[in-house]
């Protein structure tokens, strides 16, 4: 009788499926520690292969469906564990949309980091809790000039990203209102 030793990519997927297991574990006695469902989003290391992306949109979306959170059927709380250097903020701005369709309330928990990207799904939230030593940062759009002759690259202040979501909010209240949709 032969025994066949596992291979090395089977040892690998199998250590992963064992990490995956108690990981969920761990999330589902923390949410029901905390009384309400937990998103995790956690991104381990600094790197572009490690940032938020368009990808995550789509995963956020079908974590929040799977759970049978949506605009439709939102559940009343939801909590984001999030440790984050950042990314792509327009991933970020469309994944804080997807979080807030789907919960009432949204409580990110931020053991770690939450940068750049990170700072603005936080600001989705109607609260942030922070752990010892825990930190947001500037949200740091960067884009390059348009303008001729300006090679230079602009950065984007959260004043501007207030501004224009103020002056969004006033032209569709405006709107709204022009079609009495109020």
């Amino acid at each position: 009788m032969t025994t066949e030793m596992p291979s090395q990519a089977e040892a690998e997927r199998e250590k992963a499926e064992n990490s995956v297991s108690k990981l969920d574990a761990l999330v589902t006695k923390v949410a029901s520690t905390l009384g309400y469902p937990l998103l995790v989003i956690y991104y381990p290391i600094y790197s572009q292969d490690q940032a938020i992306t368009e990808g995550d949109v789509r995963s956020v979306y079908r974590a929040c469906r799977d759970a049978g959170f949506s605009r439709q059927t939102p559940t009343e709380h939801l909590g984001i564990a999030l440790h984050t250097h950042g990314g792509d903020p327009g991933a970020s701005y469309r994944m804080a949309q997807i979080i807030r369709d789907a919960a009432k309330k949204a409580t990110f928990h931020v053991p770690h980091r939450a940068m750049s990207g990170g700072t603005l799904l936080c600001m989705a939230g109607n609260l942030v809790r922070l752990g010892d030593g825990a930190g947001v940062s500037p949200i740091d759009i960067t884009r390059m000039s348009d303008e001729e002759g300006d090679e230079g690259v602009q950065l984007i202040g959260v004043e501007n990203f207030i501004e224009f979501a103020v002056n969004a909010r006033v032209e569709m209240e405006s709107a709204f209102k022009t079609r009495d949709l109020e």
